[in-house]
């Protein structure tokens, strides 16, 4: 009676894990597809491109008009769905991220008319089908997300930048004190605040920031700088506030399309800072691996951060 008993349980457990495998994963063509269905003939003109449309491997977080579909031309119907895509490829936290940043330059829309929540465009590229590869990008200032896939594989989620202007606002009303990417900032300071001398040595430098960060300067990210502390040479307390850090990044993915924290840090991955560990003064930092490179740069009150790698759009 025990065996028997433990053998079902076995099978439950099975049929369980199954289960949840195949809920997790997402139906992003069918989601994607639910959006192209929505468009009329004369939206798809400026939403649907080829796989070697030239836009699809270009970005910028600057602000302009971009080739795709702008936001504004769609309907409430379209934009709903057009949501429910974004939801499909992006947990709660990455979701709200996004939508956070685009609803945040109404603040600075005050300064800078051109600017606004409205300035967005979607671009699909390639044919939405079983085996083949396709992707999608959202763009306007302060952001860029580029997806690739075949199928309904996710193969590339890079480069995807967030930024964030004002850092944390205020002159806003209800909206003062608004801070949307507030740990990438706070961890950080955290961690090098907490270096040794020696630690400092090899992790931090006092001298000016770079202009931009190294990903965006550099697009086949040569030439850039050698340097960082080793993750080796942090205690356990520091090693764990930088897997922290680093899981502010990783959540705004599903955990299953995106490498772990511990790939992330593997025993090739540094940390690097530049600038002051000051509350509301520049800074810029970095991690990578060798493979993964994440960076975060901040002008006072303006945040922008990158993540790159060798597979940036999908590349094999």
């Amino acid at each position: 009676m025990r065996l028997r008993y433990l053998l079902l349980l076995i099978a439950l457990m099975c049929a369980q894990e199954i289960l949840s495998a195949q809920s997790f994963q997402p139906a992003y063509m069918g989601a994607t597809m639910t959006v192209i269905d929505q468009l009329s003939p004369e939206q798809r003109k400026h939403c649907q491109f080829e796989m070697d449309a030239p836009h699809r491997t270009e970005w910028s977080r600057l602000p302009g008009k971009r080739l795709g579909l702008k936001l504004t031309a769609m309907s409430e119907g379209q934009k709903i769905a057009f949501h429910r895509m974004l939801r499909t490829f992006f947990p709660s936290q990455g979701y709200l991220k996004i939508t956070a940043i685009m609803f945040n330059e109404d603040i600075q829309q005050k300064n800078e008319p051109v600017l606004g929540r409205n300035e967005y465009w979607l671009s699909i590229f390639g044919e939405v089908a079983e085996g083949k590869n396709w992707g999608w990008k959202l763009e306007g200032h302060h952001l860029s997300v580029n997806m690739s896939l075949r199928g309904d594989e996710l193969i590339g989620f890079s480069p995807i930048t967030f930024a964030s202007n004002p850092a944390v606002a205020h002159s806003d009303g209800a909206r003062d004190g608004l801070a949307i990417l507030y740990h990438e900032e706070e961890l950080a300071r955290e961690l090098v605040q907490s270096f040794t001398d020696q630690q400092l040595a090899e992790g931090y430098s006092d001298r000016q920031k770079p202009k931009a960060v190294y990903g965006e300067l550099n697009k086949n990210l040569a030439d850039i700088p050698d340097e960082g502390i080793s993750i080796s040479k942090l205690s356990e307390a520091q090693q764990a506030l930088l897997q922290r850090l680093v899981s502010e990044y990783v959540h705004n993915f599903h955990s299953f399309e995106v490498p772990s924290i511990e790939e992330i840090l593997n025993e090739k991955a540094r940390f690097f800072f530049i600038g002051s560990t000051v509350h509301g003064s520049g800074h810029y930092y970095k991690i990578e691996n060798g493979e993964h490179f994440i960076e975060y740069e901040n002008y006072d009150n303006h945040i922008h951060w990158l993540w790159r790698n060798p597979k940036d759009y999908g590349k094999e």
